[in-house]
This record gives structure tokens, sequence and C-alpha cells, in this order.
């Protein structure tokens, strides 16, 4: 993002050198994270205590390297998802690795809509604040090289192991897998009442219910001489059969 992005990579910086001029800490360490950036506030969450969370999820995911993340509205994120991605909407949460050899110790940039994580926060009956969390721990995984449309199930693995380590409620992943199995059964009992109508016409008549008598197919005309006469009857007042004339 940032780091294919020149607008907004000079905007975190410019916001960077502002916020550093009041700040005593050390960033020295290739393992900080660099900066955390509330462009829009969640409720219950700081921008520090989100920093130490990105440093825990950091470290539990054995990924070295600085990071930004910047939490922002739904329309910046739809932004940079039609720019990035091709997809022309919003989305939760976009990770972007670093370009190999453009920065040392960068270990790439997330960006996370805030709007979408309060929806998603009232929806499934916890924080917004633990909602950002849960969107960062999935940014930090991709960051770690972690690809869940493409591995066998291992960042789905490793999401979950992780969440409960840092104590977040619920990991993105699992999450989306439970609601596909939940529309996919929908979808099922949807179905269900359709096919039982469907059958019963194609029964005929049983238990004392008259149904539409299903279509059978024609029995060849030999094994059926009691109809073979009706049916030449039929077609010979219709087409004239020719005759065979004596010479």
């Amino acid at each position: 993002m940032y780091s294919s992005c020149a607008a907004l990579r000079d905007d975190l910086d410019a916001q960077h050198r502002l916020r550093e001029r009041s700040r005593t800490d050390n960033r020295q360490d290739a393992d900080a994270t660099w900066m955390v950036i509330l462009r829009k506030r969640v409720a219950g969450l700081s921008e520090s205590a989100l920093e130490r969370f990105v440093a825990r999820a950091k470290r539990a995911a054995r990924l070295r390297g600085t990071v930004n993340v910047l939490v922002t509205t739904s329309h910046e994120l739809r932004v940079l998802n039609r720019r990035f991605r091709g997809k022309d909407g919003p989305t939760d949460v976009l990770s972007f690795p670093p370009i190999f050899g453009l920065v040392k110790d960068f270990a790439g940039d997330i960006a996370i809509s805030a709007d979408i994580a309060a929806q998603n926060a009232r929806q499934l009956g916890h924080s917004a604040a633990d909602e950002v969390r849960i969107l960062t721990l999935h940014g930090v995984l991709h960051l770690a090289g972690y690809d869940h449309e493409r591995d066998r199930g291992e960042m789905a693995s490793r999401e979950e192991r992780l969440r409960n380590a840092l104590g977040v409620p619920t990991g993105l992943i699992a999450r989306k897998q439970q609601a596909d199995r939940e529309s996919l059964n929908r979808r099922v009992h949807q179905q269900e009442p359709r096919r039982a109508r469907s059958k019963s016409k194609s029964v005929g008549t049983a238990g004392g219910v008259t149904t539409q008598p299903r279509a059978t197919k024609a029995e060849p005309s030999s094994a059926r001489p009691g109809r073979q006469g009706a049916v030449a009857r039929t077609a010979s007042s219709r087409v004239p059969r020719p005759t065979r004339r004596s010479r």
C-alpha cells in the first residue's frame, strides 16, 4: 500500500515525524512497530494500545521488520482496493508486503476499515476494538507470507492458534468459513421443499392421493399388437399408404 503509493506514504511519513517530536521512546529496534495511525477513531482503542498488540502479533508470527498500520474509513479502503486489487468496493483489511530491497527492515503495511470493523463487531457481539485486533492479526499473517487463498489451510490453522494465544475472540478465516457453511446449509434447506414437491408429482396415485401420471416410454409395436392396428389406422387416415399394382 504505502510502499507502492507515494502520496499515502508521504502522508504517513509527515505524521510520523510530527509524532516523533513529542515522543521520548527509542524506536531504533528493527522489530518495533514503526507507526499506527487511527485516522478514524475506534471506541476503546488507542494508538499505543494497538501498537502493543501489533508488536505481540509480530513476535507470535515471527515477523521481523517495521509495520505501518492505518485505521481509516471505508471510503479510503475502497480507493485502495480499486487501485491495487481492481475491486471497486470497500473491504475490511488490506495487507501490502514491501517491495523487495526498497526499504531495509520493513515488513509491510496494513490498512483497516474502522467502519466495517464497527459493523462486524455489532453483528458478532464483541467490541470494535477486538474486531480491529482480529483484522490486524490477519494482516500480520499475510505480511509473514501466509495466503489462505492458495494454501491448504495453513494460514487458517496458524491464525486459530495465535488468536487463542493473543486473546482474540475469533479468527477471520474461521469466521468466514463458518459463514460459508451456514449459507450453504440455508440454500440446501430452501431447495428441499421444491424437491419434495417435484417428487410428489412424479409418484402417480398412491395412498389415496391423486397426482399427475408419469410419462412412460412407448413400447415397440411388435410388443403391443393390440394397439398396432389403432396406430396404423390413425396414420392411414392422415397419410395414404402406397399400394402395389400388378402388371
